[in-house]
């Protein structure tokens, strides 16, 4: 197990936070005695295991991606190779992932990003018979998307990652608000309309996003 250690001065008491598989942050009071950390976990290993559990269920790996190994793509893991001597920054073939070099992740990563959502959003627009100005793709910090009164929608390229019913939901949030520029009822029925089981994804949401959101930087 690895243990993250840290202290803040708002702290009373020793918190737990799973941070990735394998690995969990111990955040304490200034003034407490870090050989007190080991019975703290020890009085939690169970519910430190469980989390551990359902985050490897969740959402891949924190790790970008490991050499020779696989990179994540709506929940699934792509095989990937270096192939340093490629014209191209990517190509997919054969159901495997060819990068000129691991920085070429990430680009590959917002271009898939790209094709879910102008394909999902052109489906959920035109169910709406509504149309947007363009897709959007960046990595912001405090929203999974976004849509301007202008009717650019715009996205997280860190949901190509999560699985597909979540991606789905996100696409089927910002078209609603084509129609509902709030968080009303009439917004909420419409989301349901396009997405009926959206409640599953918000959930996921709720309870695995900031691993998601953390799973690159």
């Amino acid at each position: 197990m690895e243990i993250i250690i840290k202290r803040n001065k708002r702290s009373r008491y020793p918190r737990l936070t799973v941070e990735r598989p394998g690995a969990v942050r111990v955040t304490l009071p200034l003034r407490y005695p870090e050989k007190g950390v080991e019975a703290v976990i020890a009085r939690h290993r169970g519910w430190i295991e469980k989390a551990w559990g359902r985050l490897d269920q969740a959402v891949c790996p924190p790790e970008l991606m490991k050499r020779n190994g696989e990179v994540c793509l709506l929940g699934e893991q792509v095989p990937f190779r270096i192939e340093p001597l490629m014209t191209k920054r990517f190509v997919r073939q054969n159901g495997e992932l060819l990068l000129r070099n691991e920085e070429m992740a990430e680009p590959f990563l917002k271009e898939e990003a790209r094709s879910f959502f102008t394909r999902q959003c052109g489906e959920d627009a035109d169910r709406l018979g509504k149309s947007f100005e363009k897709i959007r793709i960046g990595d912001p910090k405090s929203r999974w998307g976004s849509c301007s009164g202008r009717g650019t929608l715009s996205f997280s390229y860190r949901l190509i990652r999560a699985p597909e019913f979540v991606a789905r939901y996100v696409a089927a949030h910002e078209c609603a608000h084509l129609r509902h520029p709030n968080h009303s009822r009439a917004f909420w029925e419409t989301v349901a309309w396009l997405d009926p089981a959206f409640e599953r994804a918000w959930r996921y949401l709720r309870e695995n996003g900031r691993f998601l959101a953390g799973s690159a930087r």
